[in-house]
């Protein structure tokens, strides 16, 4: 997978990205989007010819930072977005369904929402703290 058929994706989506930052996460590629982005991106990288690989996210003083892992033989690709409280983040499982597990335990953790997530049970949490308490959160 070259990164120019990711790039050309992307441009065929209407995406405008972030500029490439090969630095910050290096050896993979860091690439910042609008958080409305975030499944249109993951669609790019499907027809690309990635595969999703990860999902991670951190709270920041406001709002949150979600992170994907995207890979295919070249460089990794890691797309980065932030958002605001109470803001839902794209589902990407739709696309990869691979993405359904660790966007419901990211949720049940810190609380982040997934907008178009088709299983949107509990996934860590089992009952275990209340629809309101997410336990990495610092709130």
């Amino acid at each position: 997978m070259s990164l120019e058929k990711f790039f050309d994706a992307c441009v065929a989506e209407g995406l405008s990205t972030g500029p490439a930052d090969s630095r910050a996460l290096a050896p993979a590629l860091s690439l910042g989007i609008h958080r409305e982005h975030w499944a249109r991106a993951a669609a790019a990288a499907k027809t690309a010819g990635l595969r999703w690989s990860a999902l991670w996210a951190r709270e920041l003083d406001v709002g949150f930072e979600a992170f994907c892992c995207l890979a295919g033989g070249g460089p990794y690709v890691v797309l980065r977005t932030q958002l605001a409280p109470g803001e839902k983040l794209p589902s990407q499982a739709p696309i990869y369904p691979a993405a359904d597990r660790p966007e419901r335990h990211t949720h049940d953790l810190l609380g982040l929402y997934f907008g178009d997530q088709p299983d949107a049970r509990r996934w860590t949490r089992h009952l275990a703290w209340s629809d309101k308490e997410f336990p990495l959160q610092r709130r």
